[in-house]
């Protein structure tokens, strides 16, 4: 019996000496050896906004523009790598795509937008990104733009990997996809100054998918310099996407690696601004999937333009002055409000360039003030509380 017990005590023993060695190795080996291979995060909610990475690009001595971006992304815990742009002056006639300045004449500074927006996506292609999207250095977004971009991700698959099979229809589930924003586009143009859908047997099959969104500006709020959906096919309170047919601006937009490696080649030939060449392609390419999304996330807020317009031709997005402004349809422009959330003010403290929000009335989103809201919200929350009270 005694020998049986001292037995039992060295297995013992033996077993906590295990134990603490284990736990020794554990603590003392650096990270990389003992946590678990991390997978990317493709949350909405990360740094990226659910992509590998997020490119500004901005020409080195555009500092006005590129302080007051970089603030609106550390107000939004969003990580910026902001790439060099380059002027017309530095691109060589060899580097020219063929066919450039062969119908028209192009306004200075064109030349250098398309072929920094071409590097990105030479970059993206030799580095193998999975997805990044590439702004421009006077980008502006709302401050809840991983709220907003979630609704953009539920439209982006509806529309991008439609049609589902047989079983996900039946059974409501939905594949394992590799990238919030589904596994089938190419272009998600979430920023611009005017977009417009496919019609049916135009460039698609003419689907709109639509997601309530109470960020989404009203008719008074929206902003386009170019065409936009037409008045049927909007929704009040509601954030829509669809099949592009065409765009304006190239203020910011999600680029996949088959999409760069597309565009490098669709591209090579090529006569229009950066812009114009998307829209093109989008609307001629069937092998393109282009999911436009209306009203756009993000927005060019006024500064000085990179582009020389003649003495007369209006500038989308123009300022002469030194001020911060925000980008056009953003209730709460991260730009104009960085400063107050960086101090870890919230909400309510934020300047909002509009007053009011949506809410369901009779059944209809209805746009009402923010009093009226708040009224709303103490009957709400008045009605609750004599609810419980009668439950007792």
């Amino acid at each position: 019996m005694h020998a049986q017990s001292q037995k039992v005590l060295i297995l013992l023993g033996i077993f906590v000496f295990i134990a603490s060695w284990s736990n020794f190795l554990r603590e003392s080996l650096p990270p990389q050896q003992h946590e678990e291979p991390q997978a990317r995060d493709h949350s909405i909610y990360n740094r990226t906004l659910g992509f590998q990475e997020v490119f500004a690009l901005a020409l080195p001595d555009r500092l006005d523009r590129v302080q007051p971006l970089l603030k609106a992304a550390n107000a939004t815990n969003i990580t910026v790598t902001v790439l060099d742009a380059v002027r017309d002056k530095q691109i060589s006639k060899d580097a020219w795509p063929k066919g450039w300045a062969a119908n028209r004449e192009p306004k200075p500074g064109e030349l250098g937008c398309l072929i920094s927006h071409v590097r990105t996506w030479k970059k993206i292609a030799h580095e193998n990104i999975a997805s990044a999207i590439i702004m421009e250095s006077d980008a502006d977004w709302d401050m809840r733009v991983k709220d907003i971009m979630t609704r953009v991700s539920d439209g982006a698959r509806a529309i991008a990997d439609w049609p589902f099979n047989r079983t996900q229809e039946l059974t409501g589930r939905l594949p394992d996809y590799s990238s919030p924003y589904g596994d089938k586009w190419d272009i998600i143009w979430i920023g611009h100054c005017g977009s417009t859908p496919c019609g049916t047997g135009m460039c698609g099959d003419g689907r709109i998918y639509r997601v309530n969104d109470t960020a989404a500006p009203d008719s008074e709020h929206e902003y386009t310099f170019g065409s936009g959906p037409l008045d049927e096919q909007k929704r009040p309170g509601t954030r829509m996407t669809y099949q592009v047919r065409g765009g304006v601006c190239s203020t910011a937009y999600a680029i996949s690696y088959s999409g760069a490696v597309k565009l490098i080649e669709g591209l090579k030939e090529n006569g229009d601004n950066i812009d114009l060449a998307l829209g093109r392609l989008c609307n001629q390419r069937r092998d393109l999937s282009c999911v436009g999304v209306w009203p756009q996330v993000i927005t060019a807020a006024a500064s000085k333009s990179n582009i020389a317009h003649p003495d007369g031709e209006v500038a989308p997005g123009s300022a002469e002055d030194d001020q911060i402004h925000p980008g056009p349809a953003l209730q709460y422009s991260a730009r104009v409000n960085a400063e107050k959330a960086i101090q870890g003010l919230g909400q309510e403290h934020w300047r909002a360039e509009w007053d009011g929000t949506w809410v369901l009335k009779n059944q209809e989103w209805t746009h009402i003030s923010f009093e009226e809201a708040k009224a709303i919200e103490e009957v709400e929350q008045w009605e609750k509380m004599n609810e419980t009270l009668s439950a007792r």
